[in-house]
């Protein structure tokens, strides 16, 4: 009764791997598709409490309650990311990490 049009998934594959366009366009890489990225150098202020800073904050070095003190009052500026956190620097050079979630960014410009 009705017509069933013939499809040959292999040579549907064999066109689609001679198509450029198509094969940059479904070429994602995992570099390319860091989201956070877009955000470094944007100034970054607390969106949470100093509490839940507290737990969350990721330093390297210095106290961390002075360091929350001075991001909460001064802010600072998102030097990298590493994974989903950011990473960012206050005014007096203290830098740490802090999950995305706990950070307001602002626009620059």
């Amino acid at each position: 009764m009705g017509y069933a049009p013939k499809f040959n998934i292999n040579e549907f594959a064999k066109f689609f791997s001679k198509e450029e366009k198509v094969k940059q366009f479904f070429d994602i890489k995992e570099e390319e598709v860091d989201p956070l990225s877009k955000f470094v150098g944007h100034t970054a202020r607390a969106k949470v409490s100093k509490n839940k800073l507290l737990e969350t904050i990721e330093s390297p070095s210095g106290d961390s309650m002075e360091i929350i003190q001075d991001f909460c009052q001064n802010g600072g500026v998102i030097t990298n990311t590493n994974g989903k956190n950011l990473c960012i620097e206050t005014d007096n050079g203290d830098s740490f990490e802090l999950p995305r979630f706990c950070v307001k960014i602002l626009q620059n410009g």
